[in-house]
């Protein structure tokens, strides 16, 4: 018996053992990486992205060009930079010195200022852009979402998650108390931000945003706050090309706060009774109190144990699954002589409590014919429909936040009697 009991001992020792041995080799693993980031010519650069890939861990250089990331060692990180050429680097010691080198191509891009178009290269103003590829297959109900974290300057912010909520669009950063809005400019004609946000990224072919006051200047005093060029896609000279973009996804809360079941409610009120009465005694002992456990306010010992078999949580009972879906088609072609573009779109998104959706419908199409070699007539039409629906809650105020209906649903009490 005494040997079986000193075997069983042994085991277990060797257990421990092989288990702070696994600990220590798996945290030995996350190391920290530090270096610098610079261009061919030695100059550090500011503001350089570095993530590790397959994850959301990442990190950005400071105004030396330096950074710090916490990563596992063997992983990849990524350093990209607009106008740069991504480097990849695999992770091997703690120390790294990247060099990135400039994007010729980049440069050649062409990007929309003012009523002309120039290649990125010869641009002199602060203009910045996004080539609509890189946006048309996000499943976004407008554009401000979409454009989020793409744009250099420009300060996008999703202030909350209701389905069909714009982001705030501000370039470079508020400089006044008053409306700073930009401007924004759709195929030539000044619009507002509803008319921007009702586009859809399969009808966009260009997104350039005019930062500096040299190169908004044509627009005159309306744009102090930048301009936003959009132009829109149109037919080209080819056989007829259609193209689809469907996407179907749901949303997971990333945390939801824990609160007091029914019986840990039970029993904090209890103890808060009884905390109020030992206070009282001593601050006003010439006051006559009742006993708390004689209150009807008091839980009994049948209650508790109701409390611990019956927990109901409203917040769960009115959460629902959020989902949404985004289905675009469009059709270009044309000839030397008469180009076309004919799209639609639709986009469904199902908040996370019954009666909260948005939905929209986009069309747009446009013609363009060459009349003689200098004169060209085009027609462009579009129109969209939206549809804003969002439960009724007095103390929201028809805010679109709800975070009062929220604040409500997960603060209410999960006892219930019956």
């Amino acid at each position: 018996m005494k040997k079986k009991e000193h075997k069983s001992l042994l085991w277990r020792i060797l257990l421990v053992l092989l288990s702070f041995s696994f600990s220590t080799i798996v945290q030995a693993q996350n190391i920290t990486v530090t270096g610098s980031v610079e261009d061919q010519n030695g100059e550090p650069l500011i503001g350089v992205t570095v993530a590790e890939l397959n994850t959301t861990n990442g990190a950005i250089t400071d105004i030396d060009g330096n950074f710090s990331i916490k990563c596992v060692k063997g992983s990849t990180l990524k350093f990209s930079y607009i106008g740069y050429k991504d480097v990849t680097k695999v992770v091997t010691e703690s120390k790294l010195k990247i060099v990135l080198i400039e994007d010729s191509q980049a440069l050649d891009e062409v990007v929309v200022v003012g009523y002309g178009t120039q290649k990125k290269g010869s641009v002199t103003g602060s203009v910045t852009s996004v080539d609509a590829k890189a946006i048309e297959d996000f499943p976004s109900a407008n554009l401000s979402s979409a454009l989020a974290g793409r744009l250099s300057g420009v300060y996008i912010t999703q202030g909350t998650g209701k389905p069909g909520t714009s982001a705030s669009f501000s370039v470079r950063a508020k400089g006044t108390p008053n409306n700073s809005d930009p401007l924004y400019v759709i195929d030539g004609v000044v619009r507002d931000k509803m008319a921007f946000d009702a586009l859809d990224a399969s009808e966009v072919a260009n997104i350039s945003v005019l930062k500096d006051g040299a190169s908004a200047a044509v627009y005159g005093a309306r744009a102090a706050n930048g301009v936003v060029l959009i132009t829109t896609k149109k037919g080209g000279n080819a056989k007829p090309t259609i193209n689809y973009t469907g996407t179907v996804g749901i949303d997971v809360a990333a945390m939801i706060p824990e609160t007091l079941s029914a019986y840990e409610h039970a029993v904090y009120l209890n103890d808060r009774a009884i905390q109020g009465y030992l206070n009282n005694a001593i601050w006003n002992p010439n006051v006559e109190q009742q006993d708390p456990t004689t209150k009807s306010s008091w839980y009994t010992d049948d209650e508790l144990a109701h409390f611990k078999t019956t927990d109901y949580s409203f917040l769960d009972d009115a959460w629902k699954t959020p989902w949404s879906t985004r289905h675009a088609i469009n059709i270009t072609g044309g000839t030397e002589k008469v180009r076309y573009f004919i799209g639609g779109s639709y986009f469904y998104n199902v908040g996370s409590f019954d009666n909260l959706k948005y939905s929209k419908y986009n069309f747009r199409a446009s013609i363009d014919a060459d009349v003689s070699k200098n004169f060209t007539v085009g027609l462009n039409i579009s129109t969209d429909n939206r549809k804003d629906t969002k439960p009724n809650w007095k103390s929201d105020g028809d805010r679109d936040r709800m975070n009062d209906l929220y604040k409500g649903l997960l603060l209410r009490t999960k006892m219930i009697i019956g």
